[in-house]
């Protein structure tokens, strides 16, 4: 018996998509639905979040999809941008079944009385929740300035610097892509002031004072200061998914090393 080979699908054959409704208030509680006549190939954010909510009966706000071969259990993307929808593609050319997600509202904002999964003759109204979209929208902003400091910068600069200088310049902390920002992290430590001596000066530090008396006391707390403040800005970024905990932890070791040296 002759077996003919596989067809390698191609921009003709369309692509099909499953769609995993999610309860907002309760996330282990969705349902799948197929998306009826559902081959095109979607141009923009707006356009298949209008098609999903036409569909499905209520309004469709935080979207996104999973990448091929690990089921519901892939890795899930947000879609936020038009280009994430290339991105979609891109990812699922070769099989072109692709895996949905989105929020289902509650109605009123009131928690469901049962754990059942919830049927699309249930469609209830209202709006998705926005702030898992915020943080997301702010992570691809962040990661595309990382990307412009390496096309600017080269290798000049660790990653975690590249990180630091783009929430800073995100946060409007620091408004320069050619010039790093004006702290220890980037400019190293702190350099020792000389002392000087003059005929009203006390006399100069000996060897085993030496380390105490370059800078002033009043300059060591300014600038421990500024290192305690960059750590609480830092832990308040973490808990809000701005970044990852090892992002974190690398600039916890960094800024608590500047506030060690500054304390000789």
């Amino acid at each position: 018996m002759t077996v003919s080979p596989r067809k390698a699908p191609s921009e003709e054959d369309g692509y099909s998509y499953t769609v995993k409704i999610i309860n907002q208030r309760r996330k282990s509680d969705y349902t799948m639905e197929a998306l009826p006549s559902s081959t095109c190939r979607f141009t923009s954010i707006d356009n298949l979040k209008k098609t999903l909510s036409e569909t499905f009966g209520f309004q469709v706000g935080s979207i996104g999809f999973v990448e091929p071969g690990h089921g519901l259990k892939g890795r899930q993307h947000w879609l936020v941008r038009d280009k994430d929808l290339q991105d979609m593609y891109s990812v699922h050319k070769k099989r072109r079944v692709i895996t949905l997600w989105c929020f289902r509202p509650t109605v009123g904002g009131a928690e469901p009385s049962s754990s059942r999964k919830r049927s699309l003759s249930e469609g209830a109204e209202g709006t998705a929740p926005r702030p898992k979209s915020h943080c997301a929208q702010k992570i691809k902003d962040v990661e595309d300035l990382i990307s412009q400091l390496k096309e600017r910068h080269g290798k000049a600069f660790t990653t975690e610097q590249l990180s630091c200088w783009a929430h800073m310049y995100h946060m409007e902390k620091h408004n320069s892509l050619d010039i790093p920002p004006d702290i220890p992290f980037f400019t190293g430590s702190v350099k020792k002031k000389k002392a000087t001596i003059d005929d009203n000066s006390v006399a100069p530090c000996n060897e085993g004072a030496k380390a105490s008396c370059g800078i002033s006391p009043s300059k060591r707390v300014n600038l421990r200061t500024e290192s305690i403040k960059q750590l609480v800005e830092w832990h308040s970024l973490l808990e809000k998914g701005g970044i990852s905990q090892e992002v974190y932890e690398d600039m916890q070791q960094a800024i608590l090393k500047d506030i060690k040296d500054n304390m000789v």
